[in-house]
C-alpha cells in the first residue's frame, strides 16, 4: 500500500480507540501505535513532489512554515481551493505531553468554527497519524513580518488592530467553552488580505497548539 493508503487505514482504526476520549482510550492509543510503529513511522512521510503530496484529499504544494511543533504546507483540493495543512514533527508521536496539547488545540478549532466565531481561522479536519489539522489558508502577513517591513506605522493601524484582537480573544473567552488562546503574540496575529484589500483587511488569529477550553479531557501544559 502506498503511504497515503496506510494513513487512511490506521486513522479508521485510531478514530474507533479514541471514540471515547479519556485516559483508558489514550492508552489504548499508545499501545495500538506501538504495535504498528514502522507502518506509523511511514505515514509521517511528506513531500510537495507529485505524485506522493497527496495527504487526506489535498495536494500539498509548498511548505510555508515550521515552528517547535511542527511544519505548515500550503495545500489544495481538487478543486483548486487552497488550505494550510499544519503537521506536527514525526518525533512529537512519542511525547504524550505534546499530543495532547495538539488535540486540545484542535477541540478549540472545532469550537470555534461550529460558533463561528469572526476573526479565527476555519478549521476543516484532523487527523491522529500523522497528527495534522487542515484549516483554510490565509493571504497576507503576520503581525512579526508587518511591523518589520514598516507596513504597519500609523496610529490608526496599530489601534484598529489591537482593538480586533481584544473583540476576538473575548468573543472565545465568553463562549460557554470558553476558549482560552494562551499564546498571543505577533507571529500567531494575521492581517488577512492586506496587501490584496489595503482598505479592508482583517485580524485573523492563528496556532491553538498552547490553547485550553472547559471540560477539556487532556491535561494542561
Amino acid at each position: 500500500q502506498g503511504s497515503d493508503e496506510i494513513r487512511k487505514t490506521l486513522n479508521r482504526r485510531a478514530a474507533e480507540i479514541l471514540s471515547d476520549g479519556g485516559d483508558a482510550a489514550y492508552r489504548e492509543f499508545e499501545k495500538f501505535i506501538g504495535e504498528y510503529d514502522e507502518a506509523v513511522y511511514r505515514c509521517w512521510y511528506m513531500t510537495t513532489v507529485p505524485p506522493n503530496n497527496r495527504v487526506s484529499e489535498y495536494r500539498l504544494t509548498k511548505e510555508i512554515g515550521k515552528g517547535a511543533f511542527g511544519k505548515v504546507y500550503l495545500a489544495e483540493d481538487q478543486h483548486g481551493n487552497r488550505f494550510a495543512v499544519k503537521v506536527l514533527h514525526e518525533e512529537v508521536r512519542r511525547t504524550p505531553e505534546m499530543l495532547q496539547s495538539f488535540r486540545r488545540g484542535v477541540r478549540s478549532m472545532q469550537i470555534l468554527s461550529r460558533r463561528e466565531v469572526t476573526g479565527m481561522v476555519p478549521y476543516r479536519e484532523a487527523s491522529e497519524i500523522p497528527a495534522f489539522a487542515v484549516m483554510d489558508y490565509v493571504e497576507g502577513p503576520d503581525l512579526t513580518n508587518a511591523v518589520k517591513a514598516h507596513q504597519v506605522t500609523s496610529w490608526g493601524q496599530k489601534l484598529r488592530i489591537s482593538a480586533d484582537l481584544a473583540k476576538i480573544i473575548r468573543g472565545a473567552h465568553m463562549l460557554p467553552e470558553r476558549v482560552l488562546h494562551r499564546d498571543i503574540r505577533p507571529s500567531n496575529i494575521m492581517l488577512k488580505d492586506f496587501y490584496v484589500r489595503p482598505d479592508e483587511w482583517e485580524v485573523v488569529v492563528l496556532d491553538f497548539d498552547l490553547s485550553w477550553h472547559k471540560d477539556a479531557s487532556e491535561k494542561s501544559v
